[in-house]
């Protein structure tokens, strides 16, 4: 079968289906494996870290995101499915993070089956059992296309000029609050190759890297 790595991104490919088991270690998430709170996947390299992780500095706080970690130099938050709309307690305690028959990476409520979070590809068939995960037309989702406001090591800041989609880092909401913020920064949409630091979806900009 062909594994869910985390190594500069999530990649991930569709495979058959098990009853499900815990997966505590590794770099890996199958779809017959669950990852649930106090799991941890670690990239090949131990830089990156997946796993559910409290959020705020308040010890009380019990708001919960399933996060991609930087080990690198501390613990750094490089990206995250849903700071927007973090669990919270009883909920997380029943959350787990699966790999679905159709490949999105999806968070669920295992009491209700409720879908909590998914990564929201489009669906696509298996067509090969021997799928290369480290050849870039294989990978159909990575964290590294959706950064927050830590740009890392190998990542994209810009515009993939034949998909279109943008890559730009977004300020934290303050500094209890992860969720996305009010600031941008991203590259010019006039054409220039200039960055701009700007208000999110406005054309208010504070600084471009021209001046």
């Amino acid at each position: 079968m062909l594994p869910l790595f985390i190594m500069f991104g999530l990649l991930f490919s569709l495979q058959c289906n098990f009853p499900a088991f815990s997966a505590t270690n590794g770099s890996a998430l199958m779809t017959d494996q669950v990852l649930i709170s106090g799991d941890k996947l670690i990239s090949s390299n131990s830089k990156f870290a997946l796993g559910f992780f409290r959020i705020g500095r308040s010890k009380s706080s019990d708001n919960t995101t399933l996060l991609n970690w930087y080990l690198g130099y501390g613990l750094t938050r490089s990206q995250s499915s849903q700071l927007d709309k973090p669990i919270t307690d009883p909920i997380f305690k029943v959350s787990k993070v699966i790999v679905s028959r159709d490949g999105n990476i999806v968070i669920l409520n295992n009491v209700t089956k409720s879908m909590i979070w998914s990564s929201q590809i489009e669906n696509r068939q298996n067509t090969s059992r021997n799928t290369n995960a480290s050849n870039p037309s294989n990978v159909w989702w990575q964290s590294f296309d959706h950064p927050t406001d830590v740009l890392l090591p190998g990542a994209k800041l810009g515009r993939n000029k034949v998909t279109g989609q943008k890559y730009s880092l977004i300020s934290k909401k303050n500094s209890e609050d992860p969720a996305p913020g009010l600031y941008c920064m991203e590259l010019d949409p006039s054409g220039s190759k200039q960055f701009n630091a700007k208000v999110c979806n406005s054309s208010m900009v504070y600084f471009s890297t021209e001046q």
